[in-house]
């Protein structure tokens, strides 16, 4: 049921009154209600319906003047409308652990639904917000309020498994697995959540794994390799993101990929043995290429008559062991008249 304020039940001129002025308003606005209850059961208000005895306990608070002016502050700052799933800027400054304390349990459902929102968004800006509403160094009410997300979360984490089974929609979820706000928002859970976090490196390298016998799948690996490394482990987690490091340094855009390291249906991969085949050939061929290159040269033709050595030619060719030959623009004709 939506959360309403006490004050939509006055009048809109009688809204800002105080004290006794109020009390007056409070009295009108029941006469009013009770009348609008004699026509049927409920009262429409805004787009709920409420009932009388709902209508009727609302008024009664704003009889108590600490309870009206904590009711006042939540009107006058629009916190009702975050309360019903909105996201006023005006509500920071004020809610407070009194105002929180006051308007539970609307507050921890509004808060986890917003959260739930923003996280399957990776909006990062919104979950900064709602991260300021967390009373500073209060880790046990941060926990408290996410302790009903905890399956929701099992389930973002496993829907890598989507990817890998190739199941309808793992395009849209690669592209949000591998979005940078993705890690973003699994590092700011709190410690409690830890293990889902290491969960989460353990499926990233099997997301590894799986396209390690897949062509073109450097970058996404590259990038996988990266998101592994922002995210906040330890244990289970850190093991995993050293196995992709490992696997990444051993397998470049070149190198055959290591059976070992496949995923077990990966490993009967039907153009494997010919890939390590043709990689084996083309390494034998560059081998034998290199081998000729660094043949001797055949040894040099005697120049043609009328032609000689000049001295610093002889030299040349004695120190170079006769692998060079003479280049005969650098020949010396014999001069017959001398």
């Amino acid at each position: 049921m939506p959360f309403i304020s006490p004050f939509d039940l006055l009048e809109p001129d009688e809204r800002d009154l105080e004290n006794e002025l109020l009390r007056q308003a409070v009295r009108r606005a029941r006469r009013r209600w009770l009348s609008e209850f004699q026509l049927g059961e409920e009262a429409v208000i805004g787009a709920a319906r409420f009932s009388r005895d709902t209508v009727l306990k609302l008024l009664d608070e704003l009889d108590d003047p600490k309870r009206a002016l904590l009711h006042r502050k939540l009107y006058v700052h629009r916190v009702y409308e975050f309360l019903n799933g909105g996201f006023p800027s005006s509500v920071w400054p004020v809610l407070d652990v009194k105002l929180k304390q006051f308007c539970a349990p609307h507050f921890t459902e509004a808060w986890v639904s917003a959260f739930k929102e923003a996280f399957l968004a990776c909006d990062v800006a919104k979950l900064e917000k709602l991260q300021e509403l967390i009373t500073p160094g209060w880790e046990e009410e941060y926990v408290s309020l996410l302790a009903p997300l905890h399956s929701f979360f099992h389930t973002q984490a496993e829907a890598i498994g989507v990817i890998i089974g190739e199941q309808d929609g793992a395009k849209e979820v690669l592209d949000r697995l591998t979005n940078e706000a993705f890690v973003w928002c699994w590092n700011q859970l709190p410690p409690h959540f830890q293990p889902l976090r290491n969960r989460v490196a353990e499926l990233y390298l099997a997301l590894y794994r799986h396209y390690i016998a897949k062509p073109d799948s450097f970058k996404l690996r590259k990038r996988i390799l990266h998101l592994v490394k922002e995210l906040e482990l330890d244990g289970k987690g850190e093991r995993a993101r050293a196995t992709i490091q490992r696997l990444h340094a051993r397998h470049s855009p070149w190198s055959p990929p290591d059976p070992a390291d496949l995923p077990e249906h990966a490993r009967s991969f039907p153009g494997f043995r010919g890939h390590i085949l043709l990689v084996a050939v083309i390494l034998a061929l560059s081998m034998i290429a290199g081998i000729l290159r660094s043949c001797e040269q055949p040894p040099e033709p005697d120049p043609e008559p009328g032609f000689q050595r000049t001295l610093q030619q002889e030299t040349y060719l004695k120190n170079s062991g006769g692998r060079h030959l003479c280049v005969l623009a650098f020949c010396k004709p014999i001069n017959n008249n001398s």
